[in-house]
């Protein structure tokens, strides 16, 4: 999973951060909050554990997270901060956020909230994806076109889930390497649109769709 950090203090993101990649997760890291925009503006993330007050004031976070709601982002997020009062809490709760962590925190616990918001996040009965005559069932990781099996790679696969589990989202092609290939391969390559013309071959128009100049995406 990508994840964004933003955290002003140093060891605190970068522990963090660690802690993540040793879970196999892909963590940004921002040390305020136009960092984060810059980073929101390129990827697209599984979750966002952002502290409360940063170099833009004591509770910039909250405004952060309001404004990527009023922006219809509705990623998981998690705040991280030494503001205990229950006037705070409401206030980053109601702002948008998901979850309220104190500090000091123990990663461990980090880390088991953020697998809790996952699996809310695509239960095992969660419905299955249905647009035009293609269907993904999520649990089996099955691909139906008009009622007949399409038989796609791993890869393709995962490609496509990755598209359609954040529909109308534009993904960069530098973005999908980083998710579908862990970042294996340089940004020169032409692997993403080479998949992207297999996947097209398979499913036909209407599913996938090119963004002139910055990437793709599955539609609404």
């Amino acid at each position: 999973m990508k994840i964004l950090i933003v955290e002003d203090d140093r060891d605190i993101r970068t522990a963090l951060g660690d802690a993540l990649t040793h879970a196999d997760h892909q963590p940004e890291l921002a040390a305020s909050v136009a960092e984060a925009w810059g980073l929101l503006d390129l990827y697209t993330f599984d979750a966002i554990i952002c502290d409360v007050g940063l170099p833009e004031g004591e509770r910039a976070g909250f405004q952060l997270v309001r404004e990527l709601r009023h922006r219809g982002v509705l990623t998981p997020v998690m705040y991280l901060t030494g503001l205990d009062s229950l006037e705070d809490t409401v206030k980053g709760l109601d702002a948008g956020g998901d979850d309220y962590i104190l500090k000091p925190f123990r990663v461990p616990e980090v880390l088991a909230r953020l697998r809790a918001h996952f699996r809310r996040a695509r239960p095992a009965s969660m419905t299955d994806l249905e647009h035009l005559d293609l269907v993904l069932q999520w649990e089996s990781k099955k691909v139906t076109l008009k009622g007949q099996e399409v038989r796609l790679t791993q890869k393709e696969y995962q490609l496509l889930e990755l598209l359609a589990s954040h529909r109308g989202r534009i993904f960069s092609r530098d973005e999908l390497l980083d998710r579908v290939w862990d970042g294996e391969f340089q940004s020169s390559t032409n692997l993403v649109d080479v998949y992207i013309s297999m996947l097209r071959k398979k499913l036909g128009e209407g599913y996938i769709e090119n963004v002139r100049g910055r990437g793709y995406r599955f539609p609404e």
